[in-house]
C-alpha cells in the first residue's frame, strides 16, 4: 500500500476548518475509511494534474483511493455493520465522483478520453487498471517521460554531428519541443518512452487522444528540467563513445527505448 506518511494532516484537516459543519462530508468520511479523507485525495490529484512537471507532492493518491475504497466496501459488507445498504450507496457515490473527476482531468489536461467508459461498457477492474496506469505514467512520471523521449528523439538526429558542434546543435534542436512537441506523433512518443503497457492501452483503443497538444507545454515551465535533458543527451553520447557504440546502433527510432 502507498506510504502516506508524507501527507500533512495539519492545516488540511477538516477538524481545523472554521467553516460551518457540513454533515454530508462527515457522513462521507465515516463511510470512506482510512487515514486520508476523500476530499483531500481529490484535491491533491487536481493539484498534481495542474503542474506535473514541477510536481512537489509525488504521492500516488490514486493508489490510496482504491486501497481505502476496497477497505471501506469490505467493512460495509460486514454482518455486524449497521445500515450496510446506506454505506454502500455512499461509497458508490464517492466512487462515481472519483471516476468523473479523473475522466474530466484526463480530458481537460491531456486531451485523453477512455471510450469504453464514455459508452458505459467498461467494467470496474479494467477501468481501474487504465486509470492507474495513465495517472502513474503521464502525471507521476512526467519528468522522466520528457527526459527519455526528447533525449532519444534528439540523439536520433545527431549521428553525424562533430563533437565541436554537438552541444550547440542539441540546444538548437530543443527549440522543436516548445511550445508543442511537433516532431513526433503520440505513438512515436510512447515508442521512445518504451512503456509497453501504456502503448497497449492506446494501440488497443482503451484510451485515445493527442495528448502532446496539452502535455508538452508544461515542459517549458521548468528550466531546470530543460538543463537536465541537455545534460542527459550529452552524457549518453559520451557513454556510447566510450563503449564504441554508435547512436544508430543504440537507438532505433521506431522501436522501444527503455530507461
Amino acid at each position: 500500500m502507498e506510504d502516506d506518511t508524507k501527507i500533512s494532516q495539519g492545516e488540511n484537516s477538516p477538524l481545523d476548518d472554521p467553516q460551518p459543519t457540513d454533515f454530508s462530508e462527515i457522513i462521507k468520511e465515516h463511510a470512506f475509511l482510512g487515514r486520508v479523507p476523500v476530499s483531500f485525495i481529490i484535491e491533491s490529484i487536481r493539484k498534481q494534474f495542474e503542474d506535473y512537471v514541477n510536481i512537489e507532492d509525488d504521492i500516488n493518491y490514486v493508489d490510496i483511493f482504491y486501497n481505502q475504497l476496497a477497505i471501506s466496501y469490505l467493512k460495509a459488507s460486514h454482518e455486524s455493520e449497521e445500515h450496510p445498504n446506506e454505506l454502500r450507496e455512499i461509497l458508490d457515490n464517492i466512487y462515481q465522483s472519483f471516476i468523473d473527476t479523473m475522466q474530466s482531468l484526463f480530458a481537460t489536461r491531456l486531451t485523453i478520453t477512455i471510450p469504453e467508459l464514455e459508452s458505459g461498457n467498461m467494467d470496474d477492474e479494467d477501468l481501474e487498471f487504465v486509470i492507474r496506469r495513465l495517472y502513474e505514467f503521464f502525471i507521476l512520471g512526467a519528468r522522466t517521460n520528457f527526459k527519455i523521449v526528447i533525449s532519444a528523439d534528439i540523439r536520433s538526429k545527431l549521428d553525424d554531428i562533430s563533437d565541436d558542434n554537438y552541444f550547440n546543435n542539441v540546444l538548437e534542436l530543443m527549440d522543436n519541443y516548445t511550445p508543442l512537441i511537433t516532431s513526433m506523433t503520440p505513438i512515436d512518443f510512447l515508442q521512445y518512452r518504451g512503456d509497453q503497457e501504456i502503448r497497449d492501452i492506446f494501440e488497443n483503443g482503451l484510451a485515445v487522444g493527442n495528448f502532446l497538444r496539452k502535455y508538452s507545454p508544461k515542459l517549458y515551465q521548468n528550466e531546470e528540467l530543460i538543463s537536465e535533458i541537455v545534460n542527459h543527451i550529452t552524457m549518453i553520447r559520451n557513454l556510447l563513445k566510450n563503449m564504441k557504440i554508435t547512436p544508430s546502433d543504440d537507438l532505433i527510432p521506431n522501436g522501444d527505448v527503455s530507461e
